[in-house]
């Protein structure tokens, strides 16, 4: 009986076809690292630039606003709550810090270095009076309430001349119409600076204080905070990948209107009335280190080199504010 002979691969052929398959798997592989990184590196970017936009967004829209007290643009204030503190009671419309704190806010929740921006404007539906015109007294009555004014509620009152902020102690409702009372129990008197009359509007008080901290998992964040009722509201994070913030001030400083020089708010000083436009500038970060090398930048005039392989883009915008312009 005749044996047939086992045909098969020679072991150099095996180890041939082996290192091929090496070979292409590690082609492979190096294509889809490459992929992945490059979608890594797409993905982070379009965050980054929404969430860029989304914080310009919401601090432009509050910015725009700063210092409207409906007609009383130039208003003599008198501000009556108590106790007082710099987020209940109306000032400038808007106030910068470099190294200094609003009330309210403390060194451990603002990143070093960054700044700060407060801003207060009054809501835009306002009220008009329609009783207690004739006698200087402790409460005020209103033709309605569509705002929901409650007890707590920091107010103003204005007759495009005087503009007075109080604190309502009791918002009720009776046959004569809405009755908002302003007692000596959170105000330093009962009584406004004057008799206002039915050509006066009521409007509530808004402040809204933005700065830098860190969020959860220590992300550095955009923060807000606003007053509720009469108090601070804790931090809102609004917008995470905010590494810093640096805010400029333009000040009108021959009448025009218009902005002849652009200053940080320790140079501005007491000089914020004087501010029409506002130069905003955040430094935004990835949320991940997607960069396979760190990548320098530059910000606010400095360039630096980090040593760790974050994304990072500068935004830029220049707000008009509204109620200082034409």
């Amino acid at each position: 009986m005749k044996k047939t002979r086992q045909l098969g691969f020679s072991l150099i052929e095996l180890m041939i076809a082996i290192t091929l398959g090496f070979v292409v798997i590690g082609a492979l592989g190096t294509v889809f690292l490459g992929a992945r990184q490059s979608y890594r590196v797409q993905d982070g970017m379009s965050r980054l630039q929404e969430n860029g936009r989304y914080a310009m967004d919401l601090m432009a829209r509050d910015i725009r606003q700063a210092g409207y007290v409906g007609c009383a643009r130039d208003a003599k204030v008198t501000n009556i709550v108590s106790p007082a503190a710099d987020y209940n009671t109306y000032t400038a419309g808007i106030v910068g810090y470099e190294s200094g704190l609003p009330t309210g806010l403390t060194s451990s929740e603002r990143i070093a270095g960054t700044d700060v921006v407060k801003v207060q404007f009054a809501s835009s539906a306002s009220v008009n009076l329609t009783g207690k015109l004739t006698t200087n007294n402790a409460n005020i009555q209103l033709s309605g309430n569509p705002n929901n004014f409650a007890a707590g509620d920091v107010l103003f009152v204005t007759d495009c001349g005087n503009l007075d902020v109080f604190k309502a102690t009791n918002v009720s409702n009776g046959a004569s119409g809405i009755t908002i009372a302003h007692s000596s129990s959170a105000n330093s008197t009962n009584n406004l600076s004057k008799l206002y009359g039915a050509d006066s509007e009521v409007m509530q008080l808004q402040t809204a204080i933005y700065y830098v901290g860190n969020g959860i998992g220590g992300v550095p964040t955009l923060f807000r905070k606003r007053l509720v009722g009469s108090a601070l509201s804790a931090g809102e994070e609004l917008v995470e990948g905010v590494q810093d913030m640096q805010i400029l001030y333009g000040e009108d400083i021959n009448g025009d209107l218009a902005a002849d020089r652009y200053l940080d708010a320790t140079t501005i000083g007491s000089n914020m009335n004087n501010v029409v436009s506002v130069r905003i500038s955040l430094l935004m970060r990835s949320l991940d280190q997607i960069t396979t090398r760190p990548v320098p930048y530059s910000f606010s005039g400095v360039s630096s080199t980090p040593t760790d392989r974050f994304l990072r883009r500068v935004f830029s915008s220049t707000v008009n504010l509204r109620n200082r312009t034409p």
